[in-house]
C-alpha cells in the first residue's frame, strides 16, 4: 500500500485496512513519504517512499516475493510516482483508492478551472500541479489502468472505469478510542471550562478548500456567546495553505478559543469527549458532496448530537433522529441548530442515541471489504503502467 502519510486521517485508514489484510494472512507493506522505517508490533512494515528507489520489490517483503497487488491510497502525484517506480521494476495488479473530488482540489490548488487546465500541455501541467494533488492527465491515465478502484462515498465511483472492479469502502475509526464516552469534565476543568458551558469540538486541519467554512463556525460560536449562551470552541489540527494562513488571525479573535494544534489519536479522543455536541461546517458544494470528512464517523461513534448540512453522509441520515440536518451551513443555520438542541434536553438525548445508532448501522467499516475486493483483483492479470 502506498500513501501520503502515516500520522494523518488518511494514514489511519491505511493502517486499519492494512491490518485487516494482515489478519487474512497477507504480507503487507505500507510506503509513505515520511523518513521512517519501522517494524510494528502488529506485523505491519512501514517504509519510506525513498527506500523503494533503492530496493528491488522482493526486498520489501519478508517472504522474498514482489507485490501481488499494490494499493495506491489516492491517485495524487506523490503516490502515483512511487507506484510507478514499483511497477517499473515489476508489473503487478493495481487498486486505486479515492477519498475526495480530486479534480476540484487541483483546481483550488492551481487557481485554474477544469477548462483552463484541459487547455494546457502535459509539460505545463507537470510544472504547476503540486506533488500532493491529482494530475488531470497522468492521474486519469493511472485510474484507467487500475485493476480496481475503491472510494469512500459512492459518488466518487465516477472516477472508476465502467468495465472495471470497484467498491465503496467506509472510513474506519479506532473503536477502542471512539466509543460512547461520558463527557470528560475532568479535562474540561483543566482547560478552565465550567461544567455548565456548552463545548463544541472541531477536529481537523484548515486548508484552502475549507478555510471559509471553518471561519463560519468560529463566527457562529462568537454570535452564540454574544447572545448569552456559554459556548466554547475547542479546536485541534493545523492551518495549511495560503488561504488558511491568511485567515489565522481571524480565527484567533474568538473569545475563549482553545486551539490545541495537532494532537495524537489518544489525546484527540479524550478531547473530543469534552464536547456537548459537534458541528461539521460546510454546505453542499463540489468539495463537500464528494467526500466523507474523517472526523464525522468519530463524532457519531462518540454518541453526541451532530449538526451538519445535507451533503455527503448527511444524505443517509434522518433529521432530528440521527443528526440535526441543515439546508445550508451559514452562521444563522448553525446558531439555530445549536440553540434548538441546547434548549431541548429530550432532543439532545435523542440525537445522542441516534448518532451512535447511525454509526453502527451506516458508517461502521467492514474489515472484509478490502480483502474481499483484492481476492477478486488477484484473478486479474498484472498491468504495466505507462508513465508517458
Amino acid at each position: 500500500m502506498v500513501a501520503q502519510g502515516i500520522e494523518s486521517n488518511s494514514g489511519y485508514h491505511v493502517q486499519w485496512y492494512a491490518n485487516s489484510l494482515i489478519q487474512q494472512g497477507a504480507n503487507c507493506v505500507v510506503a509513505v513519504p515520511d523518513q521512517v522505517v519501522q517494524d510494528r508490533s502488529d506485523n505491519l512494515w512501514v517504509v519510506a517512499h525513498s527506500d523503494i528507489e533503492f530496493k528491488s520489490p522482493v526486498e520489501l517483503f519478508r517472504n522474498g516475493r514482489g507485490a501481488d497487488v499494490v494499493v495506491a491510497w489516492t491517485p495524487r502525484e506523490i503516490v502515483r510516482k512511487c507506484v510507478q517506480s514499483l511497477f517499473d521494476k515489476k508489473p503487478s495488479r493495481l487498486v486505486v483508492h479515492m477519498e475526495d473530488n480530486e479534480e476540484y482540489l487541483t483546481e483550488v490548488s492551481t487557481g485554474l478551472s477544469k477548462q483552463d487546465l484541459s487547455a494546457l500541455s502535459l509539460v505545463q501541467l507537470d510544472n504547476i500541479v503540486p506533488r500532493d494533488r491529482y494530475h488531470p492527465v497522468r492521474g486519469r491515465r493511472f485510474l484507467r489502468q487500475a485493476n480496481a478502484v475503491t472510494y469512500l462515498i459512492d459518488i466518487l465511483g465516477r472516477y472508476a472505469s465502467s468495465d472495471g472492479l470497484q467498491a465503496e469502502i467506509s472510513a474506519p475509526i479506532n473503536e477502542s478510542l471512539f466509543y460512547e464516552r461520558p463527557i470528560n469534565y475532568g479535562l474540561r476543568n483543566e482547560f478552565g471550562i465550567s461544567d455548565t458551558e456548552c463545548v463544541i469540538v472541531y477536529s481537523g486541519n484548515v486548508h484552502d478548500a475549507n478555510a471559509d467554512e471553518v471561519l463560519v463556525l468560529y463566527k457562529a460560536v462568537r454570535h452564540l456567546q454574544q447572545s448569552g449562551h456559554a459556548a466554547r470552541l475547542i479546536r485541534t489540527g493545523k492551518n495549511t495553505g495560503s488561504v488558511a494562513t491568511e485567515l489565522a488571525d481571524q480565527f484567533e479573535s474568538l473569545p475563549g478559543l482553545i486551539d490545541l494544534g495537532w494532537v495524537d489519536r489518544l489525546r484527540l479522543a479524550e478531547i473530543s469527549a469534552c464536547a456537548n455536541l459537534f458541528v461539521q461546517p460546510g454546505g453542499s458544494n463540489p468539495f463537500n458532496d464528494e467526500r466523507v470528512p474523517s472526523k464525522l464517523p468519530e463524532y457519531f461513534a462518540l454518541g453526541r448530537p451532530v449538526v451538519m448540512s445535507r451533503c455527503n453522509i448527511g444524505h443517509k441520515a434522518q433529521h432530528l433522529s440521527d443528526a440535526y440536518l441543515t439546508d445550508c451551513s451559514d452562521i444563522d443555520a448553525i446558531i439555530k441548530a445549536v440553540t434548538v438542541i441546547l434548549e431541548d434536553r429530550s432532543l439532545m438525548e435523542r440525537l445522542s442515541v441516534g448518532a451512535r445508532r447511525f454509526y453502527e448501522n451506516s458508517l461502521r467499516a467492514d474489515e472484509m471489504a478490502l480483502p474481499g475486493l483484492i481476492r477478486l483483483v488477484l484473478r486479474s492479470k498484472p498491468v504495466e503502467l505507462l508513465s508517458h
